[in-house]
C-alpha cells in the first residue's frame, strides 16, 4: 500500500475503481487485458535478458573484468524499471 499512499489513494477508494474498470470492461476483456499485459511483460524481460546476454559477450570477447551480481538482483532491477514506467505513464496520463 505504500505505492498508493503516493497518489493519496486508499483502499475504498482502489476498490471502487477496480470496480469501474470490471464493470466497463466486463470479465473477458478484463481476463484479455491481464493476460495481455503478462505477454507485455514476458516481452520486456525476454529482451532484456536477450540484451544483457548480448553485452556480457560483448565484455567477455574484449576480455575486460566483468562483476556479475547474484541473478535476483538483475530481477529486481529490472522490475523496479517496470514499476517507475508504469508510474512515469500515469504521472503523463493526467
Amino acid at each position: 500500500m505504500i505505492c498508493f499512499s503516493l497518489f493519496n489513494l486508499a483502499g475504498g477508494e482502489l476498490i471502487l475503481i477496480l470496480t469501474v474498470i470490471f464493470i466497463l470492461l466486463g470479465l473477458k476483456q478484463l481476463t484479455e487485458l491481464v493476460k495481455g499485459l503478462g505477454e507485455g511483460f514476458r516481452e520486456f524481460i525476454k529482451a532484456t535478458r536477450e540484451v544483457s546476454d548480448e553485452l556480457g559477450q560483448a565484455w567477455s570477447d574484449e576480455n575486460l573484468p566483468r562483476k556479475s551480481g547474484p541473478p535476483f538482483l538483475m530481477v529486481l532491477t529490472v522490475l523496479l524499471g517496470a514499476v517507475c514506467l508504469v508510474l512515469l505513464a500515469y504521472e503523463f496520463s493526467k
